[in-house]
């Protein structure tokens, strides 16, 4: 490997005025955006979204160190400085949200040698900090001896977790998930490599065997491979290669995980930038374009799967992965040291890029309205209801129920004007047959199955053809189901009242009838470029009479909820949008999340409005005057997906509500945000497709990837029944799975599920029980 190596760099030696460029590095200099590679083939470039302009600075106290965007939240930015000052940035706002210094938490706990050090000189500086997989924790590695790891719970709420006296210097920390369980490496000046339980805080592996300093660990998230390769068995290395420059190393891989990249510095100064052939260990690429010699530490970062960065002679250099020869060059509007720190987010949006004097730039592309000043939502402080609904991409319609607006809460202005001409129409008989009423030994079921009648119209789904079921509520009067498909159809079941249904409410006793109102067209949606319509988000929502309804699919509002004629719409901003529809005006716009909103809701006793987010924040809103009442964080486990969809819904009391992860469930006292119950899912169930509470607030539906629905007590979250779809619904397939699940307004014990294949199922416990109980008791369906 050396000699293929000394190969490499012969021929780049002997090939400098042939087929390798020298850069002429005044012309780079010159020039703000340079393009030194202009004799490449056009299909290597920077994409649309690259960031290439300077949006936003950001001061700190000190010189930066290491720096790290959180991988769910896209736009917060965590610093650690040369003084072990520690800076956690909202860098859409500009906001610093937290400032730490270095402290030791437990000095008692630290080895002889590092007392004598702190003794000597109290300070360290921060040699790397990074995020855990979701987020949840961030880890800070010390230029002596200490690694320490912080609990975030979004916002501000960072605490203390663990302290490790881990190495003489520690000079890199990684995560790792291996088996669904959080470890974090950490490696130092004493040549050993430390895994460590990042819960507990349990050493668990050491290995060694390196000549030198360990600069940097990258785990794999199937063979662990490094420079030295080690296995989670403390056996040893099992692969080891010398890499380029065999001084000072880092390495990254490509998003995907499938590409292995290093740098590395010899003691001459000499850089090399390379990706490596990790089966074989063997050199793919040089990249031509480094100054020689180097002046400093490089740092480099990579994006999209396609591009790598790096930060040399005060300058950024942008290569294509694909191509060895350098792409282009950034200043960022000057001002960048000799080797200036570079880091991108998660996405490949923002790029933020250490400059003289203690600053950040923060990169976006040339257009860029999430950094700009004055970006928000503006059109909606002057708009009427009709604009602020077309631009917002929502679209108001009817639902069925008491449409007469004489004895409703509906005001008659601009929002209203629709609601003229509300009769609705039947557009099919109810000529069901009885067949669709299945009863199970146990529970019995109305199914509106997923088929196409003779008219071409999909009985008992969403649309003509099989399209999940995004969203599917009850109406407040209970005698209807309201159905959104992903594809923005909808349709509306009505139960009648007649003799073999006295309350004309939703029952599995007989079969329904779909009916559609005049001028309840289907929904246009608006869709991006890059989202599928049935990726979109579809939600609606009800005035409390059921005289009007408005529905939203896939635009800004992610999310929306109405009462006493406010209207709350959650953006994909972080921002939730308060609008008054009697005064046809926007109220006010909030701001304290970070994250996408995923939940709204309102209560009557406690005149609040609660939001949740993608940044895993709960947070209450005084709907008096909008300010901030109190906001916590939703304990996600780590091992589970990111809190990107946190849903809400108010207990019946209206004092406790439930919160929803794919991966637990819990129930809130709204007033001080404490957690009176929770369940979650465990490492072999399945993930929490969708849940709500009952009317009575005794009992949660949740409904299950796997194909399953439960039926858990409250507050603590005893299983009560669970139902299985494969074993118990005759037309279901094995790839069908449950979406969404809506409890019955009145009825405690009835709630329906909306299927991925656009099927509606309504389940109810046998009469001779009543209720869902653990111990139903076996029926014989023939004597029913």
């Amino acid at each position: 490997m050396v000699a293929e190596l000394e190969e490499l760099q012969d021929s780049e030696s002997l090939s400098k005025t042939g087929s390798y460029k020298i850069w002429d590095e005044g012309n780079i200099r010159n020039n703000r955006t340079t393009n030194p590679g202009q004799g490449q083939s056009s299909i290597f470039r920077l994409h649309d979204d690259f960031p290439t302009v300077v949006q936003k600075t950001l001061n700190e106290r000190s010189s930066p160190a290491s720096m790290y965007f959180h991988p769910v939240q896209s736009t917060l930015l965590i610093v650690g400085t040369n003084v072990g000052d520690i800076g956690l940035w909202e860098v859409l706002s500009g906001d610093k949200l937290l400032c730490r210094s270095f402290k030791v938490w437990d000095i008692g706990a630290c080895s002889p040698i590092f007392k004598a050090a702190m003794v000597k000189n109290p300070s360290a500086s921060v040699k790397r900090i990074r995020w855990s997989p979701h987020g949840s924790i961030f880890g800070v590695a010390y230029s002596k001896h200490i690694l320490q790891l912080y609990s975030y719970g979004g916002a501000s709420d960072v605490r203390p977790k663990l302290e490790f006296d881990a190495h003489g210097g520690v000079n890199d920390l990684a995560f790792s998930v291996p088996d669904g369980k959080l470890l974090v490496i950490s490696c130092g000046d004493d040549k050993i490599v430390k895994v460590w339980d990042a819960v507990s805080g349990v050493k668990i592996f050491t290995f060694e065997g390196h000549e030198a300093s360990v600069y940097s660990v990258l785990p794999h998230n199937k063979e662990s491979i490094h420079i030295k390769a080690w296995l989670y068995d403390n056996l040893g290395a099992r692969v080891h290669f010398d890499a380029p420059g065999r001084w000072c190393t880092t390495m990254a891989y490509s998003d995907d995980a499938k590409r292995l990249f290093s740098w590395g510095t010899s003691k001459d100064g000499e850089s090399f930038l390379v990706e490596w052939n990790k089966a074989e260990g063997s050199l793919k690429k040089i990249y031509q374009g480094l100054r020689k010699p180097s002046i400093g530490v490089l740092q480099f970062d990579t994006a999209n799967n396609q591009f790598l960065v790096v930060g040399d002679d005060h300058l950024i250099k942008i290569w294509d992965m694909d191509n060895f020869e350098l792409l282009i060059t950034i200043d960022a509007d000057g001002d960048l040291p000799a080797s200036p720190y570079v880091r991108f987010n998660k996405e490949g949006t923002l790029l933020a890029v250490l400059s003289n004097g203690n600053r950040i730039k923060i990169l976006g592309r040339e257009s860029c309205p999430k950094l700009q000043q004055g970006s928000e939502y503006n059109f909606l402080a002057s708009s009427s209801l009709s604009e602020i609904l077309s631009k917002l991409s929502i679209s108001q319609i009817l639902s069925v129920g008491s449409i007469g607006m004489e004895d409703g809460d509906v005001p008659v202005d601009e929002g209203t004007r629709n609601l003229e001409n509300a009769k609705p129409i039947l557009i099919e008989e109810a000529n069901m047959k009885i067949s669709n009423i299945y009863y199970h030994p146990q529970f019995k079921f109305l199914s509106l199955p997923a088929k196409t009648n003779k008219n071409g119209l999909t009985e008992g789904t969403v649309s003509r053809k099989s399209e999940v079921v995004s969203s599917l509520i009850y109406n407040n009067a209970g005698d209807s189901i309201l159905a959104l498909g992903s594809n923005a159809n909808h349709v509306v079941w009505k139960w009648p009242q007649n003799d073999f249904n006295m309350s004309g409410k939703v029952t599995t006793k007989i079969p329904r009838q779909s009916w559609k109102p005049i001028g309840w067209p289907r929904l246009i949606g608006y869709y991006s470029t890059r989202t599928k319509p049935a990726d979109s988000v579809a939600c609606f929502v009800h005035s409390k009479n059921d005289s009007y309804g408005i529905t939203t699919s896939g635009g800004k509002i992610l999310c929306l909820t109405c009462y006493n004629n406010i209207l709350a719409l959650g953006l994909d901003d972080s921002t939730i949008v308060i609008y008054n529809i009697i005064r046809d005006e926007v109220e006010s716009k909030l701001k304290g999340h970070f994250g996408k909103i995923t939940g709204l809701a309102f209560s009557e006793v406690l005149n609040v409005l609660v939001s949740s987010g993608a940044d895993a924040q709960i947070v209450v809103w005084n709907s008096d005057g909008w300010e901030r009442l109190n906001s916590r964080s939703m304990q996600i486990p780590d091992e589970g997906p990111p809190p990107s969809n946190i849903r809400i819904q108010f207990h019946q009391d209206q004092i406790q509500f439930l919160a929803v992860h794919d991966t637990c469930l819990a129930i809130y006292e709204a007033k001080k945000l404490e957690c009176v119950g929770q369940w979650i899912t465990g490492k072999s169930s399945a993930q929490i497709s969708h849940a709500t509470i009952s009317s009575d607030g005794q009992l949660v539906y949740a409904t299950f990837l796997d194909g399953t629905a439960s039926v858990f007590s409250t507050p603590n979250f005893q299983l009560q029944y669970q139902i299985d779809f494969d074993s118990c619904i005759l037309d279901i397939r094995n790839e069908v799975y449950p979406v969404v699940v809506a409890a019955h307004p009145k009825n405690p014990n009835q709630f329906a599920v909306g299927l991925f294949n656009g099927g509606i199922h309504i389940f109810e416990p046998l009469e001779s029980v009543g209720k869902w109980t653990a111990s139903l008791p076996v029926v014989d369906p023939l004597n029913r």
